[in-house]
């Protein structure tokens, strides 16, 4: 109890180490450490190039965001003559690249590898200030890269992306505070929420309730504070089955309840560990005021740039909030969830209720607790590493970390306020981003466990940090030999599994980009496939530059407007046809039949078509009535190995 009271006066007085004492703790001098995560950089640019130029992804996500990137670049009007569901900062931020360098393929995956190498960077440079270790902080960095690199394979230039980046940067800010630098820390961090946000709105809500939890349950300890936490509590528990309620009709199905579940068991574990008023106080109103202040800045000089652009203030309201908030009533891939995965959640939740019990009356920790963060830190990261892979051991492991992640809130013995504060922070995000995968369960999956490898780490590197004087309080020698002993196996044998992992990947993409046969499609020079699939690509691309002046493609494949070196029928442009609202389809169809009818044609795909319907009936607007019709009157197509191309026979449209 003694040291309980030494180390809380300590940190009042002191709210972080000296710049002396952080050389001396890091362990290594700064040449060193920039070497180090420079070489890291340079094997993961490696394993990237070969991962971002070996595939195309027929449902052609990468062909919608460029066409729209390329409409905004060049006419602006976002929402309001370019459609979107993402916001405004994502086509500001890379229009300012693309109004200098062409709008290709090749160029995209450039930019996307670019992005996640510095995203990848920036986690581990965050790990490295937090734990002032070196080795960690380029574990972080590979073990992200790896499941970033895979997730955006064949989603080149999606603003998840960006959001990633942006998230990288707040777990920088948030080590800043770590190390004493609040105003800093607080400023970039209410910046960058407000970027998310008017990214991805659905990342930047998880985070802004995942930061509004940590500064009410650590603000002062007033009657009216205390009520605002306990009801930032039960909005950041609750975030998964009201994210259920407002996006779509799922609420009442079992997998949207597991999911929803066993996110809220594990925002619920973090509660538990967090909510005590010992820890009343750590954040100040002045930090509160940096952050929104910030934030509010950064918001009202991206929302000025829309407006200045051609955008309508009502339809950034729909573009960034409304659209985006009926998407899982227009497509859903269902999350797999495990039916143990709950049971599981709720052994986690008890672990953590006798976690805060034992830290009541510990003021140390001791060799279990010790051993429990190594496992605990080593099974978030294996977890969340091999969701990344073709084959993870679990049907979807990242709900197996997710439960664990309370660890990562835990302070080490010793830590200042403001580690307690981005400690919480941290875990927090982590939780609540868990949440991307609903309402399509794709690549989102491996994003639901990109933060817990960071988390992870701090679990693991508490764990070792903690050792030492651990082993020397046992009593007994065969406990400091079998902790020595664990010890030993999870760092070295996690080291040596993660150097296995990438130069796993390293060698599958490798083989596979050899494999494959460089395409001859316009801006496409970088990119390999499959012999079959370059063949039909090219032929389909070269049938249309012969016969067609303009073309619309169901569902949109945009990949072929750059092959074909033709524009779109109009600059409002989107993936589905129902999308779409009735009077902008009708202008649409109006600049199509005021083109010469003889060089007009339709690219179909009833395979994907089928997908993205999943079943229902394509409501009957417009653009869908006329590319049916055209279809009809202009049979029977030419066949590119499950395209069609339907060619005007000279009817009128």
């Amino acid at each position: 109890m003694t040291e309980a009271v030494r180390v809380k006066h300590v940190d009042s007085v002191r709210d972080g180490p000296s710049a002396t004492e952080l050389r001396s703790r890091s362990g290594a001098p700064w040449w060193v450490s920039i070497g180090t995560f420079a070489s890291a950089t340079a094997l993961c640019l490696w394993l990237g190039y070969y991962v971002m130029f070996n595939s195309f992804g027929e449902w052609d996500d990468e062909g919608y965001l460029l066409i729209t990137l390329k409409a905004f670049t060049h006419h602006g009007g976002l929402y309001t003559h370019v459609y979107s569901t993402f916001g405004p900062f994502y086509f500001e931020v890379f229009s300012t690249i693309f109004t200098w360098w062409p709008v290709t393929l090749d160029n995209g995956r450039v930019v996307t590898l670019v992005v996640v190498l510095l995203a990848s960077l920036g986690f581990g440079v965050a790990i490295q200030m937090f734990t002032l270790n070196l080795l960690a902080g380029v574990a972080t960095q590979m073990g992200t890269f790896v499941l970033l690199i895979l997730s955006f394979v064949d989603e080149s230039m999606h603003p998840m992306m960006l959001a990633w980046l942006l998230l990288a940067i707040a777990l920088i800010a948030l080590a800043l505070v770590a190390r004493g630098r609040r105003t800093v820390g607080c400023i970039v961090l209410g910046a960058t929420v407000a970027a998310l946000v008017l990214t991805v709105v659905n990342v930047g809500t998880f985070a802004a309730i995942a930061l509004l939890f940590t500064g009410l349950a650590l603000g002062p300890s007033v009657r009216e504070t205390r009520i605002l936490a306990v009801a930032a509590a039960a909005l950041f528990v609750a975030s998964p089955f009201l994210l259920m309620v407002v996006a779509g009709g799922h609420s009442s199905q079992l997998w949207a309840i597991k999911y929803s579940l066993i996110v809220g068991i594990s925002a619920a574990g973090v509660v538990v560990t967090t909510l005590d008023e010992r820890h009343h106080g750590l954040v100040h109103i002045s930090d509160a005021y940096r952050f929104i202040l910030a934030g509010l800045l950064l918001g009202a000089v991206v929302v000025g740039i829309a407006f200045l652009s051609g955008t309508r203030p009502i339809d950034l309201v729909h573009g960034v909030f409304i659209d985006p908030a009926h998407f899982s009533n227009a497509f859903t891939i269902r999350l797999s969830v495990s039916p143990w995965v709950d049971v599981w959640g709720a052994v986690c939740l008890a672990g953590a209720l006798l976690n805060r019990r034992y830290r009541r009356y510990n003021a140390t920790a001791g060799l279990v607790d010790t051993c429990v963060h190594m496992a605990a830190g080593s099974l978030i990261l294996y977890c969340a590493i091999t969701q990344g892979q073709a084959n993870p051991p679990f049907v979807v492991s990242f709900t197996v970390a997710l439960p664990l992640l309370f660890f990562a809130a835990i302070p080490p013995v010793g830590a200042s306020d403001s580690e307690r504060i981005a400690r919480v922070a941290a875990a927090s995000l982590a939780v609540l981003e868990g949440l991307l995968a609903y309402p399509v369960a794709g690549a989102q999956v491996k994003w639901c466990s990109l933060l817990s490898v960071p988390a992870g780490m701090l679990c693991l590197h508490d764990g070792v940090r903690q050792l030492r004087p651990a082993l020397a309080a046992a009593r007994y020698h065969y406990r400091r030999i079998t902790a020595a002993l664990l010890a030993s196996v999870l760092l070295f044998g996690g080291l040596a599994w993660l150097v296995w992992v990438f130069v796993g990947n390293v060698s599958l993409e490798t083989s596979s980009y050899r494999a494959n046969t460089p395409v001859t499609l316009l801006g496409s020079d970088m990119i390999r496939l499959p012999a079959g699939q370059a063949r039909t690509l090219e032929s389909l691309s070269q049938a249309i530059r012969t016969n067609c002046s303009t073309f619309v493609a169901v569902p949109a494949l945009d990949s072929l407007y750059f092959w074909t070196d033709e524009n779109p029928p109009a600059n409002w442009f989107n993936v589905w046809f129902y999308t779409l609202d009735r009077p902008l389809q009708k202008q649409i169809v109006h600049n199509l039949e005021g083109r010469a009818a003889s060089r007009f044609c339709v690219v179909d795909n009833p395979y994907w078509a089928s997908f993205w319907a999943q079943g229902h009936v394509l409501p009957q607007l417009p653009l869908a009535r006329l590319a049916e019709r055209f279809r009809r009157e202009n049979g029977p197509p030419m066949l590119f190995d499950g395209y069609q191309l339907f060619v005007s026979h000279g009817t009128n449209l």
